[in-house]
C-alpha cells in the first residue's frame, strides 16, 4: 500500500465557504467594517471640517466698541468674558452641561455577573439658556445658548471608578475668557452654536487642524483595518 498523506484539497481553501467556528470571519467583518470608517472620514469628514476651517477663518472677529456697525444676521467670533461673579455650579463652573451613561449588568467569561458602561453619552442636563459675558470693552452681552451648543477646550470633571465614569459636567469657570461662535442679533444679544474656552485666534487655528487630525485618524483606522483584514483572508485560508 502506497501512503498518501492527508492533504487538503482546493475546496478547503475557498475564501467564502459556510463556517460556524473560528476567528477569520469576525476579523473580515472587522476588517471590512474598518475599512468603510476609514473612507467615510477621509472622503466625506475631512473635506467638511477643510470646508469650516476655511469659513470660521474668514469670520469677522469684531471687538466691543464694533459690535453696533454689525449687521442683525452676521456670524462672527466674539471675544467674551464670564463675570468673575457668576454663580458657581456644579463643579464649580458657570456655565455647564451634565452628560451621563448607563451602567449595563452582565456576566463574565466564568459567569460571575458585573458592570460595564454604555458606550454614547447622553446629556441630563443642558447648559443655561442664556448668560451675561462682558466684550472686551466691558459691555454687557446677552450670550444665548441653544440646547446642544458645543463647548470646545473646556473644563472636564468625570465620575465613577476609571474606565466606567457614568457622569461627566463640561464647562467654563467663572471669569474664563470664551470665545462666541455664533450669531450677532443685535441689541447686545449673540446667538451661539459653539462656545470655546480661549482667544478667537486659539479657536480658528483649533478648527483648522481638525481636518489634519482626522485624517491622521482615517488613515491609522484604515491600516489597521487592512491588517485584520489580511490577518481574517490568511486564517480563512488555514481554515481556521
Amino acid at each position: 500500500m502506497v501512503y498518501q498523506p492527508n492533504l487538503p484539497i482546493i475546496s478547503e481553501f475557498r475564501l467564502f465557504r459556510r463556517r460556524r467556528k473560528g476567528f477569520s470571519p469576525v476579523l473580515l467583518i472587522f476588517g471590512i467594517l474598518g475599512i468603510l470608517m476609514s473612507c467615510g472620514v477621509t472622503m466625506c469628514a475631512v473635506p467638511a471640517s477643510f470646508m469650516e476651517g476655511r469659513e470660521v477663518a474668514g469670520l469677522e472677529q469684531p471687538s466691543g466698541d464694533e459690535l453696533d456697525k454689525l449687521p442683525p444676521g452676521t456670524r462672527a467670533l466674539f471675544a467674551a468674558q464670564l463675570s468673575p461673579e457668576a454663580a458657581a455650579g456644579e463643579q464649580g463652573l458657570a456655565l455647564f452641561y451634565v452628560e451621563e451613561r448607563p451602567l449595563k449588568q452582565t456576566t463574565d467569561v466564568d459567569g460571575n455577573p458585573t458592570e460595564t458602561v454604555g458606550d454614547s453619552w447622553n446629556r441630563v442636563t443642558e447648559p443655561a439658556g442664556k448668560m451675561e459675558m462682558r466684550a472686551d470693552n466691558g459691555r454687557l452681552l446677552t450670550i444665548q445658548i441653544p440646547p446642544g451648543t458645543t463647548f470646545m477646550e473646556a473644563q472636564r470633571y468625570d465620575e465613577g471608578d476609571p474606565g466606567k465614569e457614568t457622569r461627566r459636567t463640561t464647562g467654563y469657570l467663572p471669569g474664563q475668557a470664551v470665545t462666541v461662535d455664533g450669531t450677532w442679533q443685535g441689541n447686545g444679544i449673540i446667538t451661539a452654536t459653539k462656545l470655546f474656552g480661549g482667544n478667537p485666534e486659539g479657536y480658528v487655528t483649533a478648527v483648522r487642524a481638525a481636518p489634519g487630525q482626522m485624517l491622521i485618524f482615517g488613515l491609522i483606522c484604515g491600516g489597521l483595518s487592512v491588517l485584520l483584514l489580511g490577518a481574517g483572508v490568511v486564517l480563512r485560508f488555514l481554515g481556521r
